[in-house]
Formats: structure tokens, sequence, C-alpha cells
């Protein structure tokens, strides 16, 4: 399903619904792994993605997603990591 999203501006926008999603969704939390996996899996593509574009939008969706806690750890990986990452990195699929 989410294969086909690709730019910066279309993860960082499901990234943020799956977000909403599971925060209007709390009686059904069926649903919750799915929209977190979906969630989380924006974040990470964006993570790949070398440049000042997806540092500005993990900047931005660390404020909503990833306050405190584990979330925010794992913000400050990706972060991290992705501010590394060679102008000519290749883009890996999504998260693992």
């Amino acid at each position: 399903m989410l294969k086909p999203i690709s730019t910066i501006d279309d993860l960082f926008t499901a990234a943020l619904a799956s977000h909403s999603l599971i925060s209007g969704l709390a009686e059904h939390q069926d649903y919750d792994s799915v929209f977190e996996y979906a969630e989380w899996d924006c974040v990470h593509r964006i993570a790949a993605i070398p440049g000042e574009e997806a540092q500005a939008a993990l900047e931005r969706l660390r404020v909503t997603l990833g306050d405190d806690g584990a979330p925010a750890l794992e913000f400050k990986e990706l972060m991290e990591k992705q501010r590394r990452l060679p102008p000519n990195h290749k883009v890996s699929a999504g998260r693992r």
C-alpha cells in the first residue's frame, strides 16, 4: 500500500494521517498496529533520504510523533543516521 509513495511530502503526509487514525481509533485497538506500522514505515523511509528537506521533515514529525519515551529515542537515532548519509545515497525500500 505504501510502496508507491516516495516523495518526502507524501511520506510526511502519510505518517501524519496514520498517526491521526491511531488517535481517532482508540476504541478500535485492532487497527492500531497497522497504522502504527504505516506511520513508522514512512518515518524510516524519510530517514533514508539524504538532504536538508528530509532532515526538516523528520524534525517536524518528531514534534508530533516522537516527543518522549521510545519514539523520541528512535527519532534521535534516525535523525543522526540521516544527517550522516552521503548525498548520493541510494534510498532503501523502507523499514526493515
